[in-house]
C-alpha cells in the first residue's frame, strides 16, 4: 500500500494509508520514531529534522520485484599426472546461467566449486558451484583425467571419470608379459561420462602381440598413445591419436608418439563474451626417434584455461586441467582442474549488497559481482 499524500498521518494506528507502522509492518505500539532506520528506509534519505505528515505523504515501503542474471560454474577436474605414460585431461565444470525475477530482500547464499586436486597417480573430480536461498542452482565439476601407471594399476584408474563433462583416457602402453597379456593396457583409457555436459576422449595406445619381433626396437616397450582430452560444457573431448613409422628392417612396426586429445570447447555466457567449463588437453608420450618427430599434447578447450603438457585450470574458468606426458610427472597441484565462479549481474540502477569473497566490475552495461569463494547477495 502507500500513505495518503494529504490528510492526517500517524507513527501508531491501524487506519490503511495514515499508519506508518502499518506501513512498516511492524506492531502499532511499536517504538517506531521520527528518526528511526526503518523511516530512514520508508522516506529513502537520512535527512534531519523531519516534519510530521510533510515528509512521509504518498512514500511506500513496497519495492517491486527485480530482474538478474546469473552465471554458475563447476569447478574443473584435475588432469591425470601420472609417470610412466600420459594422462588425459580434466572434464570442464558445468555451465549454467540464466535470469530471474526476485522479490526485493530475497537473500543468496554462494558457493564456489574449488578444481579438482591432484597429486603423484591420484586424481579427483572438480566441486560443484551453487547458489541457493530464493533460488537453488547447482553446477556440477568436470570429471578427473584417467592416469597410467606402467600397467600396474587397476583398469579404472585408465579410465576418465564421469563428471559434468568427463576427464579423458590415459594412454595406453604397457610391456609384453606373457602370450596371455601381450600388452598391459595396451587400449588406453576410455573418456569418462559427462552427466550435464560432454564425454571425454578415449586414449589409445598400440597393438603389438607377444612376443617381441627379434631383432627388438626401442620402440616397442616405449612408445604410447597420446591421452584423451576432457570433455567440456560445449564439446566434446578429443581421442587421444598414435602413428605408425615405416617398417623398418628385421620387420618391425615403430609405434610412434601419438598426439593427445584437445579438450573439449567452453560455453559462452553472452554477458561477459567469456567461455567457462573448456575441457583440458590430454598429454603425451614426448619421446622421438631418429627421422621422426614427437606429436604434440593437446590443447586445452576454449574456457579450459588446462593447456598442453601439465598446466592446471585457469581460475575463475572451471577449466579442466591438462594430462601430463611420460616421464613428467609433476608436483602436487601443477594439473589441478580451475575453481569455478558464481556472477550476479544486475543493472546499475540496483542497489544490492554482497557480503564474501567477491569482486564488483561491468560488462555489457550491468554491475557483476564475481563471487571466487563463498558468500551472499541481497537483492
Amino acid at each position: 500500500m502507500t500513505l495518503n499524500s494529504s490528510g492526517p498521518l500517524s507513527l501508531g494506528g491501524t487506519t490503511a494509508g495514515q499508519s506508518i507502522d502499518l506501513e512498516l509492518g511492524v506492531s502499532s505500539s511499536s517504538a517506531n520514531s521520527m528518526i528511526s532506520t526503518a523511516n530512514d528506509g520508508l522516506i529513502g534519505n537520512s535527512n534531519r529534522p523531519r516534519v510530521l505528515p510533510r515528509d512521509w505523504y504518498g512514500v511506500s515501503a513496497y519495492k517491486p520485484p527485480v530482474g538478474i542474471y546469473y552465471l554458475v560454474v563447476g569447478g574443473g577436474g584435475s588432469g591425470g599426472n601420472g609417470s610412466q605414460y600420459a594422462g588425459g585431461g580434466g572434464g570442464g565444470g558445468q555451465v549454467v546461467y540464466s535470469s530471474v525475477t526476485l522479490d526485493a530482500g530475497s537473500s543468496l547464499t554462494i558457493t564456489v566449486g574449488t578444481g579438482g586436486p591432484n597429486g603423484p597417480y591420484y586424481v579427483q573430480p572438480g566441486r560443484d558451484s551453487q547458489i541457493t536461498g530464493s533460488i537453488s542452482v547447482t553446477a556440477v565439476g568436470g570429471g578427473a583425467g584417467g592416469v597410467n601407471k606402467f600397467g600396474s594399476q587397476p583398469s579404472a584408474t585408465y579410465n576418465g571419470s564421469p563428471g559434468s563433462s568427463g576427464g579423458g583416457g590415459g594412454s595406453g602402453m604397457g610391456l609384453p608379459n606373457s602370450p596371455a597379456q601381450p600388452w598391459t593396457n595396451y587400449t588406453g583409457g576410455a573418456g569418462g561420462v559427462g552427466t550435464a555436459g560432454n564425454p571425454g576422449g578415449s586414449g589409445v595406445g598400440n597393438t603389438i602381440p607377444y612376443p617381441v619381433p627379434s631383432p627388438a626396437v626401442f620402440p616397442f616397450s616405449t612408445a604410447g598413445g597420446g591421452a584423451g582430452g576432457g570433455g567440456g560444457a560445449g564439446g566434446r573431448g578429443g581421442d587421444g591419436q598414435y602413428q605408425k613409422y615405416p617398417t623398418k628392417p628385421g620387420g618391425n612396426v615403430n609405434i610412434l608418439p601419438g598426439a593427445g586429445g584437445d579438450g573439449g570447447a567452453g560455453l559462452l555466457w553472452p554477458i561477459t563474451g567469456s567461455y567457462y567449463g573448456g575441457g583440458g588437453g590430454g598429454g603425451i608420450h614426448p619421446q622421438s626417434f631418429p627421422g621422426n618427430t614427437a606429436n604434440s599434447s593437446g590443447n586445452g578447450g576454449s574456457g579450459g584455461g588446462g593447456g598442453a603438457g601439465h598446466l592446471a585450470g585457469a581460475p575463475g574458468t572451471g577449466g579442466g586441467g591438462a594430462g601430463n606426458s611420460f616421464g613428467t610427472q609433476h608436483p602436487d597441484g601443477t594439473n589441478s582442474g580451475g575453481p569455478g565462479i558464481v556472477i550476479i549481474a544486475v543493472p546499475p540502477s540496483q542497489t544490492g549488497s554482497a557480503t564474501g569473497a567477491y569482486s564488483i566490475g561491468s560488462a555489457s552495461g550491468l554491475t557483476l559481482y564475481r563471487f571466487t569463494g563463498p558468500g551472499t547477495y541481497r537483492v
